[in-house]
Parts: C-alpha cells; sequence; structure tokens
C-alpha cells in the first residue's frame, strides 16, 4: 500500500494509470475513510481522559493524553533505532 500510494501521488502518468486499472481506488478510498474517522477517535478518547483526571493527585494531566505522548515517542524511538528481525 505505500508504494501504490507514492506512486499515486508522484508517479508518471502510466504507473497511475496502471494502479488505476488494477484495482487501486478501492483500497484508497478505504485508506482515506480510516483517516477521516481516526481523528475523531482520539479526540473521544482524549475527551474520556479529560474526565478521568482527578485534580490533585500526582499526574497533574490527562492520564490517556500521558500513555499516548509515551505510545508515540516510543513508536518514534523503535522506528529511529530498532533494527528488524531477521
Amino acid at each position: 500500500m505505500r508504494l501504490a500510494l507514492s506512486d499515486l501521488s508522484g508517479g508518471t502518468y502510466r504507473q497511475i494509470k496502471y494502479l488505476a486499472k488494477h484495482g487501486a481506488i478501492e483500497p484508497l478510498c478505504d485508506f482515506l475513510t480510516v483517516f477521516s474517522v481516526a481523528p475523531r477517535g482520539l479526540e473521544n478518547i482524549l475527551k474520556v481522559g479529560e474526565a478521568l483526571h482527578v485534580p490533585g493527585t500526582p499526574i497533574q494531566c490527562n492520564p490517556i493524553q500521558l500513555s499516548l505522548t509515551v505510545e508515540v515517542q516510543l513508536r518514534h524511538v523503535l522506528a529511529k533505532y530498532a533494527t528488524p528481525a531477521k
């Protein structure tokens, strides 16, 4: 999918025509649907986290936001430094 997206966004006329002819349109639409729904889902998750936050506790922020921040940072570090398993 990554290669197809790259070819669709910056490929030649011939590459784009080939991908469109061989079924790239439906998966691309599915991909866009996921990305249009995902931000709303994350927003709702963060709203629930705000409701879970208890003022005066040792963690002075939204606990779900803290988990999300750690997850994003961990993925960034792993992507940058982890070597693929052989």
